[in-house]
């Protein structure tokens, strides 16, 4: 069987009725010039309205954990701009808000290395087995973001 893990994501995501998600959604963040890409797309954006927190969700099977730890890097060098612009387009973002990242990725020895990238402030990171969210291993109900890393 094939799986198509970002909409197995996304199916996981919403399963809990608290969290409603766009896919590719664009981050625009500027027209900056300086910036090599004004623009940053997470694979899902999922927000959860009552609990004032957002994630942006990247699915991949790489292993290559130095692409993970400069993708946190950006976010978090570019949270002030993602805020703004989340803020203005959809009204969510501002301080009160929290936005973590979260990683779906496969099992891997590099998992410890994801989890270990957390940026000192600002921005939280969870990290997330792609063999955990399955439709045959889990059941429906709450879905938690897990424990923050």
């Amino acid at each position: 069987m094939d799986i198509n893990f970002e909409e197995a994501v996304a199916t996981w995501l919403v399963a809990d009725g608290r969290t409603l998600i766009a896919p590719e959604y664009s981050l625009g963040i500027g027209e900056n010039p300086a910036l090599k890409d004004p623009v940053r797309w997470p694979d899902i954006l999922a927000v959860r309205p009552k609990d004032k927190h957002i994630f942006l969700c990247e699915v991949t099977w790489g292993k290559d954990w130095r692409k993970f730890r400069d993708k946190i890097a950006d976010y978090h060098d570019s949270l002030d701009n993602i805020r703004a612009s989340l803020d203005h387009w959809l009204g969510v973002g501002d301080k009160e808000w929290r936005i973590s990242v979260w990683y779906f990725v496969p099992k891997h020895p590099h998992v410890g290395k994801i989890r270990s990238m957390k940026p000192d402030n600002g921005i939280g990171l969870y990290v997330t087995s792609l063999e955990t969210i399955t439709p045959w291993k889990y059941t429906w109900g709450f879905r938690d973001a897990g424990t923050e890393s």
